[in-house]
């Protein structure tokens, strides 16, 4: 299936209609018409046109339905429904679907050439809007992607420069003791904490390095549905650098993680992001508060901090990507962990805490994922 910029598709089995309005479309483009909705699912399943011309009314079913999945698959087509009259109580519910221009038979056809040019350029616009939309996505995509890095790198250094340091501590002593030529037994009880120490600091490198495999190949383009709480052990991990030094309490969520379907990885992503955000906020010292979120539709998790919260104007361009009230900083956190929520059909909300300092962060996720309607 490919896009083809500047055709048009026609599907109206009224034969007399179909006599007239060809001559005029085909005017304005490369034109292809159809007399079934069949025939048009078909069409539209080689090539998606620029401009959908239909008259709903088709022998073997509704032609609204195929208006509201083109338009939910591909929103820059635009789609022109000329109906007859015993129709046009309908008007709302074509536009509802997605109709951007609408006509009832019998009408002016001297006017749709010009009508169908509008459309055609109309959806020319709206195609490259689209696109330079999706490359921003993309670059954005990137530049978190970087920021995820950075963030795995100082975290490895971090937990493995600890266990490392005392590996090479108790290794040291090992090699003094054995090149000194002096009787084990006296160092017998040393010897043996040096090689409990070293057996723990493996365990721990062990530990963190399979944490680390666990959300590096984890296939982020399929929903898991599972509890949050792996999510949240993850993402104070990768935290740990950037919390060391500071006087941050992180209270964990108290009972069991809801239970929901989502994307591990891009959820440990959007949750490292407002977690980075609470701890730049607090500054030195303060609490941050996780809280899982169980409501009848919808499930997640809650970060609430003690900081100074958002200014009016702050939380009115907090969205803005590139903006930032941080000395350092993208300014892209908040935009991709709202993208993310996007992937997710969920919801991101701002709000300030009920203690009425600090800002509440809420991840929320829908109970049931509804399947977008897409074409063949």
């Amino acid at each position: 299936m490919s896009d083809s910029p500047g055709s048009v598709l026609y599907v109206d089995d009224d034969q007399e209609a179909r006599l007239v309005l060809p001559r005029f479309l085909e005017q304005v483009g490369p034109l292809r018409t159809v007399g079934t909705l069949a025939a048009a699912r078909a069409a539209l399943a080689e090539q998606i046109p620029a401009l959908l011309v239909i008259d709903p009314a088709l022998p073997d079913g509704d032609g609204t339905d195929l208006i509201d999945e083109l338009r939910a698959a591909h929103p820059w087509v635009r789609v022109f429904v000329i109906v007859q009259a015993a129709w046009a109580d309908r008007m709302s519910r074509f536009i509802a679907a997605g109709a951007n221009d609408v006509a009832v038979k019998p009408f002016d056809v001297g006017r749709l050439r010009g009508r169908a040019r509008a459309l055609l350029r109309a959806a020319e616009g709206a195609r490259g809007e689209l696109a330079y939309r999706q490359g921003l996505e993309n670059r954005l995509s990137h530049v978190e992607r970087i920021t995820t890095l950075g963030t795995l790198c100082a975290t490895v250094a971090h937990e493995i420069a600890n266990p490392l340091t005392l590996v090479t501590a108790n290794v040291d002593l090992l090699a003094q003791v054995l090149r000194s030529g002096e009787p084990l037994e006296p160092a017998r009880a040393e010897l043996a904490q040096a090689i409990t120490e070293i057996r723990l600091a493996a365990s721990l490198i062990q530990t963190f390095v399979q944490r680390i495999r666990m959300f590096s190949r984890r296939d982020e383009r399929k929903r898991v549905k599972g509890t949050l709480g792996s999510l949240i052990d993850t993402a104070l991990l990768l935290l740990k650098p950037k919390l060391a030094g500071r006087g941050i309490v992180v209270h964990r969520p108290e009972g069991p993680s809801p239970v929901i379907a989502h994307y591990p990885i891009r959820l440990t992503q959007a949750l490292m992001n407002l977690l980075a955000n609470a701890i730049d906020s607090i500054g030195s010292q303060g609490k941050i508060r996780l809280a899982y979120i169980d409501e009848p539709d919808a499930a997640g998790i809650a970060v609430d901090d003690d900081g100074p919260g958002m200014s009016e104007e702050v939380r009115r361009r907090v969205f803005e990507p590139f903006f930032t009230s941080k000395a350092e900083g993208t300014g892209l956190g908040l935009v991709l962990v709202r993208a993310i929520m996007r992937e997710h059909d969920g919801r991101f909300e701002l709000l300030p805490c009920p203690t009425g300092r600090g800002v509440s962060a809420r991840l929320l996720l829908p109970r049931e994922v509804e399947d977008r309607p897409s074409l063949p």
